[in-house]
C-alpha cells in the first residue's frame, strides 16, 4: 500500500511587529494598544516626548524617526507610560503604545 504524501508543512507565523523609541536616554520596547485619545482622559498628564520612534510595521513606518508624546493616565494605564501622537497635529497615521513606567 503506497504511503500518503506528506501533508503541508505548517508555515511559521510572521514575527510580531517591533516598536521602540528613546525615553530619558534609553531605548524602550513599546507594546501597541488600541488607538485612543489619551489626551482627553481625565487623569492624562503630558510628560514629554519619546524620540526616534522605530517600527517594523509598514503601517506605522512613516513615523520612523519621529518624536511622539509620552503621557501618564494612571487610572486607565496603571504602571505604564503611554505613547500617543493624537495631540500633535496632522500625522501620517495615529497610534498608541505603552511601556513600563
Amino acid at each position: 500500500m503506497p504511503s500518503e504524501p506528506p501533508g503541508p508543512t505548517p508555515s511559521a507565523s510572521p514575527a510580531p511587529y517591533v516598536y521602540s523609541g528613546i525615553w530619558s536616554g534609553t531605548r524602550h520596547a513599546l507594546t501597541q494598544v488600541p488607538n485612543g485619545s489619551v489626551e482627553t482622559l481625565p487623569d492624562a498628564q503630558l510628560l514629554g516626548e519619546l524620540i526616534d520612534f522605530q517600527t517594523t510595521n509598514p503601517t506605522y513606518a512613516c513615523l520612523d524617526g519621529s518624536s511622539l508624546n509620552v503621557w501618564t493616565a494612571p487610572a486607565e494605564f496603571p504602571g505604564q507610560y503611554v505613547v500617543h501622537n493624537g495631540d500633535q497635529g496632522s500625522q501620517c497615521v495615529y497610534g498608541t503604545w505603552t511601556f513600563p513606567g
